[in-house]
């Protein structure tokens, strides 16, 4: 799955397709909704282990989460706001075993890790990773993110040119 474009004007749509690379879908539209899947910025896209998609739009500033199962794929979640979410999210990732959504939030200079749907709530706010600053450890633009089967958090640190590693919540 990907994001077709990173413009608030663009079609903002995400594309299905088959382990073979054979279009199945396309999902979404323009708009300024967090609960219908309207997207004003997609930024990020990523699966959790019961297969919810998890949408990082950051024009509406919130994560956007669809159970792809049904067709079309239902919404099961939305959160996040723009009190809490800066309009520079730019990673989005999920521990598949521990439950967890990590947020790359590059204006913020912080990940921000939230819980995943477990089929009754999720989005819940844990806390950060990260603090920002230029020295060993700390962040100034935060842009992928990765977790490790042991649920190592990987961030790429764009402004730093530097990686870090082993963060665990």
């Amino acid at each position: 799955m990907c994001s077709s474009d990173l413009s608030s004007t663009a079609p903002n749509e995400i594309f299905e397709y088959d382990s073979l690379g054979n279009y199945i879908t396309v999902f979404g539209t323009n708009g300024s909704s967090c609960t219908s899947g309207q997207f004003a910025l997609i930024r990020g896209i990523d699966v959790d282990a019961l297969d919810n998609l998890y949408v990082d739009d950051v024009g509406n500033r919130c994560v956007q989460v669809f159970n792809t199962a049904t067709a079309p794929w239902t919404m099961v979640d939305s959160f996040g706001s723009k009190a809490h979410l800066s309009s520079n999210t730019r990673g989005i990732a999920i521990d598949r075993v521990n439950g967890y959504v990590y947020l790359a939030d590059a204006a913020k200079q912080v990940v921000d890790v939230y819980t995943t749907w477990n089929g009754v709530s999720g989005g819940v706010f844990k806390g950060t990773i990260g603090t920002p600053g230029t020295d060993p450890g700390q962040l100034e633009g935060p842009r992928g993110i990765a977790v490790g089967l042991d649920g190592t958090v990987y961030v790429s640190d764009y402004t730093q040119w530097t990686e870090i590693g082993r963060a665990h919540v």
